[in-house]
């Protein structure tokens, strides 16, 4: 006789007052209105029992599977009694409560005589195991028992489960999973150690490859000066010694634990991940230079330096494109927050564009220009802002209409736009 789950596919526990997942909790499994212990298995063939008591995951579920009424009384990590429940049957019966008139029935009694009533729990969505309404048990004329359910349409096994369970992960955090979705997550530098650590806030995301939910329940804090262990307060690079460059960040998850955790990469695509994670999602990037994290404040997908920074100053500047790179975020492209100046001490007007890579490299004139000076007889110092696609390499480029010794041009880079994978 095999056994059969306490759920879907796992037995959740959450913290009856606070409704949070309990992780580490202790579900003690009895016969049903006695303080006698009762066992459970793993799995449904009863091929490995559980230990009694059964402790919760990181997700606060744990796979119960039983035969026969128990009773389950339910403690925290501490040993607090959060709840106890009695009179819960598991075992060979196919409908878990009787539908209105009908009487639940065993999956062995199931028999041409009663297969009215057994479709009657089926319609009620009463059906908990795969192995229900076969051919031998009033017919589809189908030629196996699979598509005999399947001419019913019967949502069974695994396909509920795994739907279930889904519907738990959406229940736990309140989210709807979809590819690209970020909510929170927002970094910042440390205030203990600004020039190597960063906090990350709570929130989730979802696995781009995998389509894997990822909730972060609590700040976590990574040491970009240590190698990665799991943890807040603990290192955070994958590989190699630290370097003034772009990191990249990455929310990282198990699969078998649910353990999140967060890395720092080089790699804006492919991060070494530690053993058993398989799960991740960039969620930001930082830029290191002068052997400090640079200070920044994020809001939502904005990025703005605490200090702006000074990529082009006092240059001399004539009629051909330059490529100059930006202080953002390298492996990635975002769209740079740039304030232009130029000066002019020639007189006439003058034109300075920037422009990004992947736009035509156009001549700067009255129609087109992002900073202008000279336009009157005493104007000699123009200014203006712009917005520009990186390439990954931060790169943009800039051009005058004219070329003096007394024309100057300036770049101050404000900040960046980083989607983080959601386009």
């Amino acid at each position: 006789m095999s056994a059969t789950p306490t759920g879907a596919a796992r037995y959740f526990v959450r913290n009856p007052t606070t409704d949070v997942p309990e992780v580490g909790a202790s579900v003690y499994t009895y016969l049903a209105g006695t303080t006698t212990p009762a066992t459970t298995w793993q799995d449904r063939n009863k091929a490995a029992t559980n230990t009694n008591p059964v402790v919760t995951a990181a997700d606060g579920g744990c796979n119960i599977f039983g035969d026969g009424t128990y009773k389950f009384i339910v403690k925290d990590a501490l040993g607090n009694l959060l709840y106890e429940t009695d009179g819960l049957l598991l075992g060979s019966t196919a409908f878990d409560r009787d539908a209105s008139g009908v009487v639940s029935l065993p999956f062995d009694d199931i028999s041409s005589t009663n297969v009215q009533a057994a479709l009657e729990e089926v319609a009620q969505k009463r059906v908990k195991d795969t192995d229900v309404i076969g051919i031998a048990q009033g017919g589809t004329g189908q030629a196996t028992a699979v598509l005999a359910r399947d001419a019913l349409g019967l949502e069974i096994g695994a396909d509920v489960q795994a739907y279930n369970a889904k519907l738990q992960a959406i229940s736990d955090g309140g989210y709807v999973e979809s590819i690209g979705m970020l909510y929170g997550l927002t970094t910042s530098n440390n205030a203990t150690d600004a020039v190597n650590d960063i906090d990350i806030a709570i929130g989730s995301c979802v696995d781009n490859t995998l389509g894997e939910l990822m909730i972060l329940a609590s700040v976590l804090t990574k040491r970009l000066d240590a190698a990665w262990a799991v943890g807040t307060n603990q290192g955070g690079l994958d590989t190699g010694a630290i370097a003034n460059t772009t990191y990249h960040i990455w929310l990282i998850k198990r699969l078998d634990t649910g353990v999140v955790d967060a890395l720092f990469s080089a790699s804006a695509t492919a991060p070494t991940m530690p053993t058993g994670y398989t799960a991740k999602r960039r969620i930001g990037s930082i830029v290191r230079s002068g052997a400090t994290i640079l200070a920044f404040t994020q809001l939502g997908d904005n990025f703005i330096w605490s200090v702006p920074v000074s990529d082009l100053g006092a240059a001399s500047l004539g009629t051909a494109a330059v490529t100059k790179a930006l202080t953002v975020p390298i492996g990635i492209q975002v769209m740079a927050n740039v304030a232009v100046a130029m000066v002019d001490n020639s007189g006439g007007a003058k034109y300075m564009l920037v422009t990004s890579l992947s736009s035509a490299d156009t001549a700067p004139s009255t129609s087109a220009f992002t900073a202008a000076a000279g336009l009157d007889a005493t104007s000699s110092v123009g200014a203006g802002f712009a917005t520009l696609l990186t390439n990954t390499s931060a790169q943009i480029r800039y051009r005058l209409n004219a070329t003096n010794a007394g024309l100057f041009g300036y770049i101050v880079t404000t900040g960046w736009v980083d989607t983080r994978g959601r386009t």
